[in-house]
């Protein structure tokens, strides 16, 4: 026999009042009853405010209040409602008044066959013991005074900060409610003028007569239309979560069918994206689900696998029967998600690549929507590592539906797929890298960074048939382009995967390469701190989107204007200069020249004048002629340096270059050199067989191994000299155990008449380090110091294997 259930919860020891949807007291226990001075024959039948009225004596009562938004909200969501501690006065059972009370209230729904909310529980607990105890006497509390004060002032703060809780909660409930109703009205509102932009754009597409040009451009059109109109989608079915406005329509399904024709709907876009798509399902598996909430789930799932697959990747759908239910799984070769982040993945506006380098757009609500309408279909979702490699989807949903629901037995709307209207961007098509546009051969490069494909191709359109345009998906790929190009300006994004524009622009401002390439951000984010940061730091202007074609264009002319005046500027400002120096070389050379021969007739009368007067003259001034002789060769030394300085062709190459192979180049210059001999030189193995021009290679190694040798004062030291392939050119790096130099030496030591010896010390002519470094400029090479005092210098110079004007240098 059947317990009597009435006789249990009229007897549970718990405060319980049930009410129906009405807010109609239909049940209470007698616990709640004795609890609340109340009858039950009195009270049932009865709204609940009407037996429980706010006490009129206390102006401040919000009691019924509370409890009234408390059990709305059960009603309206379908969850569990705490509520803070509450004062709320109940009648005494004399009739004298109302008694003072504290309650801890909890209200939970009870479900209906249909899944409605048909009754609400309404359980308390008295606490007003606990917060009344500085009304009891004295004398029963065992405490001192002092601590009985504390305790009176706790328990007072308790009760205080509980109703601040309460209406603070209070207050967020209704700003979130406000934030619902502004979604689901923005929403609404933005889907019509959507449908007036996909209506007309539709219409003029159908017809033939268009362009190429003008048909890519209605096409981005309509499918940034239709991404808007998904977004505006997702936000409208949040609203209707939220508010509890989604009613549930169940039909008859082959959920096999329908996932094989789901596959078929997304077999462009695999093809297009080079993604391999397939589905594994058993012939027929019948379902009784609501089919456009079952179609928003796969979907959902299905654009999330293909948005994070790269290209040549997997994406799966396979069903199966798991028991009682329907298992639906999606797998791809994604990056996947993190054990730590599966918990928060399903979250509203969670994005989990969210920042300025968002591989990624979306709103974040697509798998949201997926757990809400999971759970409204009572099944479950869940995400795991997949055996491909990315992540795996499942979703589990009973195979009948629940009890009291009616059932549609043939649904034909239920074996097709929607419409891509009513799907919005879940099947837009994934356009190129770039507009389709003739490119001109001439005039300047503007390089168009930027990871949204149609706005690559928008804005190349814009550009085309002026201006040659290059493009690039991202920061670090635009990095790349620049660096190769050079070109007249630079169109980015900021907020990008992989390089950011704003990280990118900073790493070609602070490259002496490309730091004169103007830079024009196109964004959407004004963020304005960033704005003036990167102004102040040399970006040249920025334009908001959307934008107008006749401002950007405008924009862009102004900048490629203000790059070629600078540009024409500085080739003038070069060619004065070269001039300069030609003259200053002719000078240079000429005085050089005409200095030699009186220098040479010195040196030789000296030479005769010590002969004859040899033993003659007292010592002191045969030290004098000595000296004499000295810097008469020193001199001639440093005019032959200024001579050599003055031939060397800035064009590259020098007269009288042959060939030869590198060991024994730098063999004939240490012979020539002569170091002593515990100083070793060693030659890297991969310098053989490389064919090098004698002349000046020749005299950079002997500059650089003379300097070596020289800086040991005399004593065994040692110089490694290796040798790299870098495809276009060679790098050699002279490596040497001395003394080191100050790296605040490191560019001086390059310029003319610079040594780190005192002036009284000199013993060359400073030129040498300036006659390498002219040397290797003017074959298109750069040299580097590396060095620290104490640790020896590393020089690493760079050479072409194809010399500017000659028929370059092959390996043999």
């Amino acid at each position: 026999m059947l317990p009597d259930f009435r006789m249990l919860f009229e007897s549970a020891p718990g405060l319980y009042l049930v009410l129906d949807r009405h807010l109609v007291i239909v049940a209470a226990s007698d616990a709640y009853l004795s609890a609340t001075m109340t009858d039950r024959t009195a009270i049932i039948g009865r709204n609940i405010f009407d037996v429980f009225p706010d006490n009129p004596d206390d102006t401040a009562a919000t009691g019924t209040r509370n409890l009234g938004e408390s059990l709305q909200r059960v009603l309206e969501t379908g969850a569990g409602d705490t509520m803070a501690v509450q004062k709320y006065d109940v009648r005494r059972a004399d009739g004298s008044g109302f008694e003072a009370r504290f309650w801890s209230p909890f209200n939970k729904p009870v479900f209906d066959e249909y899944g409605k909310v048909a009754y609400v529980i309404h359980r308390v607990e008295d606490v007003t013991e606990f917060i009344g105890l500085k009304h009891k006497d004295s004398a029963q509390i065992e405490v001192n005074d002092e601590l009985r004060s504390r305790a009176q002032k706790m328990e007072l703060e308790i009760f205080q900060r509980a109703q601040e809780v309460a209406e603070a909660n209070r207050k967020l409930r209704d700003l979130d409610k406000l934030r619902t109703d502004f979604f689901a009205n923005v929403s609404h509102e933005l889907r019509t003028p959507l449908t007036l932009i996909l209506g007309p754009v539709r219409k003029v597409l159908s017809t033939a007569s268009l362009s190429l040009a003008a048909r890519s451009d209605l096409e981005i059109v309509e499918r940034n239309a239709l991404i808007l109109l998904g977004q505006v989608n997702d936000l409208l079915d949040v609203a209707k979560l939220e508010a509890g406005k989604f009613d549930l329509i169940y039909a008859r399904l082959d959920a096999a069918r329908f996932s094989r024709t789901l596959v078929s709907n997304f077999e462009s876009m695999a093809r297009e994206r080079g993604i391999s798509f397939q589905a594994i399902a058993p012939a027929s598996l019948d379902i009784e689900v609501d089919v456009e909430k079952l179609q928003r789930i796969l979907l959902n799932l299905l654009s999330n696998a293909f948005k994070f697959t790269p290209p040549g990747g997997r994406v799966q759908l396979s069903l199966e029967r798991v028991g009682e239910q329907a298992a639906f799984h999606v797998d791809d070769t994604g990056p996947g998600i993190p054990e730590e982040d599966r918990g928060v993945v399903f979250e509203r506006f969670r994005q989990l690549d969210a920042g300025k380098r968002r591989m990624k757009g979306g709103t974040g609500l697509g798998l949201a929507i997926v757990k809400e309408f999971t759970s409204l279909l009572r099944g479950s979702v869940r995400v795991e590592a997949s055996l491909q490699g990315g992540a795996r989807f499942s979703v589990a949903l009973p195979l009948v539906a629940p009890a009291g629901f009616a059932v549609a037995e043939n649904n034909d709307q239920a074996q097709r797929f929607s419409e891509p209207d009513a799907l919005g961007h879940e099947l837009a098509r994934i356009p190129g890298n770039a507009a389709d546009l003739p490119i001109p051969d001439t005039g300047a490069v503007i390089l168009v960074v930027d990871d949204n494909a149609d706005m690559r191709s928008h804005v190349a359109g814009l550009l085309a048939g002026r201006y040659r345009v290059e493009t690039a998906v991202d920061g670090g790929a635009g990095l790349d382009a620049a660096r190769q190009l050079i070109p007249d300006l630079i169109v980015t994004d900021v907020m990008m995967p992989v390089m950011t524009g704003d990280e990118m622009a900073r790493t070609l401002l602070d490259d002496p390469v490309t730091k004169d390439i103007p830079i024009l951000m196109l964004t959407a984010k004004m963020d304005d701190p960033l704005k003036m940061e990167l102004l102040r730091e040399g970006v040249r202007d920025y334009i908001a989107k959307p934008f107008s074609a006749e401002e950007f264009t405008v924009k862009v002319e102004q900048l490629i204007a203000e790059r070629r005046k600078v540009a024409a500027d500085r080739a003038i400002l070069v060619e004065r200069l070269l001039r300069s120096n030609r003259d200053l070389e002719r000078f240079a050379y000429a005085t050089a020249h005409d200095l030699r021969s009186p220098l040479r007739s010195i040196d030789v009368l000296a030479e005769w004048i010590d002969q004859d007067t040899a033993g003659i003259l007292p010592e002191q001034s045969a030290e004098h002629l000595r000296k004499l002789r000295g810097q008469t060769r020193r001199m001639e030394r440093l005019l032959q340096d200024i001579l050599d300085y003055a031939r060397i062709d800035p064009r590259g190459g020098a007269a009288g270059d042959q060939h030869v192979d590198g060991v024994a180049l730098v063999q004939d210059v240490v012979n020539l050199v002569d170091p002593p001999a515990d100083f070793v030189v060693n030659v890297d193995e991969r310098f053989n067989g490389i064919p090098l021009p004698r002349m000046p290679l020749q005299q950079i190694f002997h500059n650089l191994i003379h300097n070596a040798v020289k800086h040991r004062g005399g004593c065994g030291g040692r110089v490694d000299i290796g040798v790299f392939d870098l495809g276009e050119r060679f790098a050699f790096t002279v490596e040497d155990d001395g003394p080191g130099i100050d790296p605040k030496y490191h560019q001086k030591i390059f310029e003319m008449f610079q040594t780190l010896k005192p002036q009284s010390e000199k013993d060359g002519s400073g030129m040498g380090l300036a006659l390498i470094k002219k040397y290797i400029d003017a074959h298109g090479g750069r040299i580097t110091v590396e060095s620290e005092p104490g640790k020896g210098a590393r020089f690493c110079f760079t050479w072409p294997k194809a010399a500017p004007g000659h028929g370059g240098y092959e390996a043999k």
